[in-house]
């Protein structure tokens, strides 16, 4: 059931109780079911198709300024595989289209600001002064 709307909303075409025995009763008791059945359906759908979206902007937040940028031109259903999961594929071709089409989406590399030399692991560290000095000493 409907956790916002707990009761069942009863139909005014549906007779709960049928007099003659046509068998309305309970053809009302299938549809009311029916009902109740695709409404959550529709809400575990909605919920799938929200965490799908935050997958796909996380996948997407390192390039776009706003990961949710990515929506203006795709929608969930269009990156979804036959299986109904999120082709990351697919994701990757939308952004580059998306990218071309819009290029201020892109997030901004920042500039390194930071000043003097830097140590890499591929780089040796020249030696000191004082290493120099004993090297030319021939120690």
């Amino acid at each position: 059931m409907d956790e916002q709307n707990p009761e069942p909303q009863q139909d005014p075409q549906e007779p709960e109780n049928d007099p003659q025995g046509h068998g309305n009763a309970e053809a009302a008791k299938w549809r009311r079911q029916l009902r109740e059945t695709e409404t959550e359906r529709d809400q575990l759908r909605s919920r799938v198709d929200q965490h799908d979206r935050a997958d796909v902007e996380r996948l997407v937040a390192e390039r776009l300024a706003d990961p949710s940028d990515f929506w203006h031109g795709t929608t969930v259903d269009e990156l979804r595989d036959e299986a109904g999961a999120i082709d990351v594929g697919k994701a990757e071709a939308e952004l580059t289209k998306l990218l071309r089409a819009k290029p201020h989406y892109a997030a901004r590399q920042l500039p390194d600001l930071h000043q003097g030399v830097r140590q890499t692991a591929d780089r040796q560290e020249p030696p000191s002064f004082g290493e120099a000095l004993r090297s030319q000493r021939g120690e």
